[in-house]
């Protein structure tokens, strides 16, 4: 059986939250979710597989259209979040356009979130719910002897199974062995269509690993799903890093939602690394009440270079109200600890939170002040299905139905999703999320400092291009969004 994997082309993503320079161009990373599909069908399958990244590639659908002409499979795996549901759907649409009996199944976290709306979709004939790995190979195996693929865990057939109430919690869909499951396919994808603003060279291949799934913690505004913490050994994640490096790549953005989860385990993955003797550079995400000074020394020796954590807030109330579970000397100490080690820190904050006022705001801006991360990034809170805060926005009446159920039912390209404003307005949150990164990235200070650590000539080119499209997005584009509707106005 001939089977397409695909990420669909993001024609229609809406932008609004982040500046569209961190949305759009700062990176692409590869589709590890996909990857991680391919690889397991080339272990355990006869099926032929191939990745098409229609994102990566900028196709459009009548590229897309004729890509599927020329491949012709017999069944196709579109990936799909929520963010971009349209696109996903449309992928479908044109798969059937091409060939009605092209097996089309969606998966990924708009899948968990919205099973049975994602069924009822034009042109989808099945969903899988949860990791896809074992799920999908038991499809493909179904429908390559003439059956419909029913009653495999993890699978539901559109015909069949869509009034069928899905819990997407089940155990049963998820993988406990992830040391079981074969590296991600990356010789299907063509790493040079992938970069980071990050990057130190142009020579170095980058690619992004997972070394867990899960995350046991319950931030009011995230999606994630599934609470169960399932973490591959370092003896396998060094396995995939070294058989990465035989095929040249040098650069790694650890993907997992908290990878120093566990500080003992960080600690031996990076004596494993040392002792492999491994020239490369890698990055993280991390909570910052999961951090010491021995884990940051070898993490430092082993080559990684920046960590990136989620702060949200300089308020403690609105720490509480997110349910961080973290606290301001929480974020002192790890700041303080990474600043003497020498790892470059990112801080990601949110603005526009429940309760938020403009003291909150200020008390970020203090806290960035004191803390001095070397990069940020501020972005406006959009409730997001399958979240506390989500919830919390119907039940207060700050929108009166489940829009985001009814775009699951009927993606349109003009929907628009709503932001909290309960303080604040649409134009006044992106005024404030724009003052917080001017204020920061254009201090000649901060410019002065960052030029001193630059390593390389692509190292400047990127800071160079980075600073003018910010200054695009978030100085020039205001003044003129305000003048063109000044001109309306008169």
């Amino acid at each position: 059986m001939k089977i397409l994997l695909i990420f669909p082309p993001l024609v229609h993503k809406q932008i609004y939250d982040l500046p569209e320079f961190v949305e759009n161009e700062a990176s692409l990373h590869p589709p590890l979710g996909l990857m991680s599909l391919a690889g397991y069908l080339q272990r355990f399958s006869r099926h032929e597989v191939r990745i098409l990244d229609a994102n990566a590639q900028k196709m459009e659908y009548r590229q897309l259209s004729q890509a599927l002409q020329e491949y012709g499979p017999d069944l196709v795996g579109i990936t799909v979040n929520t963010t971009f549901l349209y696109d996903a759907a449309l992928t479908a649409k044109t798969v059937k356009e091409v060939d009605r009996d092209i097996h089309v199944c969606l998966g990924g976290a708009h899948v968990n979130l919205y099973p049975n709306q994602t069924m009822r979709l034009e042109g989808v004939d099945s969903v899988v719910v949860g990791d896809g790995e074992l799920s999908f190979m038991k499809l493909a195996d179904s429908l390559s002897e003439e059956k419909n693929g029913s009653g495999i865990d993890g699978v539901f057939i559109s015909k069949t199974d869509r009034d069928k109430k899905i819990n997407p919690m089940n155990p049963a869909y998820y993988i406990d062995d992830l040391d079981s499951l074969p590296f991600p396919a990356r010789g299907l994808v063509n790493p040079q269509d992938y970069y980071s603003v990050f990057s130190s060279g142009k020579t170095k291949l980058m690619t992004s690993l997972v070394t867990s799934r899960g995350c046991p913690f319950r931030c009011s505004f995230c999606q994630l799903p599934f609470e169960k913490l399932r973490m591959r050994s370092p003896k396998n994640v060094i396995e995939e890093i070294e058989e990465c490096v035989e095929n040249g790549y040098a650069e790694f953005d650890i993907y997992d939602d908290t990878f120093n989860f566990s500080i003992d385990r960080v600690i031996e993955i990076c004596k494993l690394i040392c002792e492999k003797k491994f020239k490369i550079e890698w990055s993280f995400r991390g909570r910052v009440d999961r951090v010491n000074r021995e884990m940051l020394q070898w993490a430092k020796k082993a080559g990684c270079s920046r960590i990136q954590f989620g702060i949200e807030s300089g308020s403690q109330r609105i720490l509480s109200a997110y349910n961080k579970g973290i606290s301001l000397s929480d974020v002192y100490e790890a700041f303080r600890l990474m600043r003497q080690v020498g790892i470059a820190s990112f801080a990601y904050f949110i603005v526009g939170g429940p309760g938020e006022t403009l003291q909150d705001f200020e008390e970020s801006l203090t806290l960035i002040k004191k803390i001095k991360p070397d990069y940020i990034t501020f972005s406006i809170l959009k409730p997001m299905p399958g979240t506390a805060i989500y919830d919390l926005s119907l039940k207060k009446g700050l929108r009166k139905n489940d829009y985001w159920e009814g775009f699951a039912r009927n993606p349109t390209k003009d929907f628009i999703p709503p932001l909290w404003e309960e303080n604040f307005t649409l134009s006044e949150l992106i005024a404030l999320r724009n003052r917080a990164l001017r204020s920061f990235y254009f201090r000649l200070s901060y410019i002065a400092r960052r030029a001193t650590t630059i390593k390389s000539l692509n190292e400047l080119t990127n800071m160079v291009k980075s600073g003018i499209l910010l200054f695009r997005d978030i100085c020039v584009s205001p003044i003129f969004k305000a003048s063109i509707q000044h001109v309306k106005k008169t």
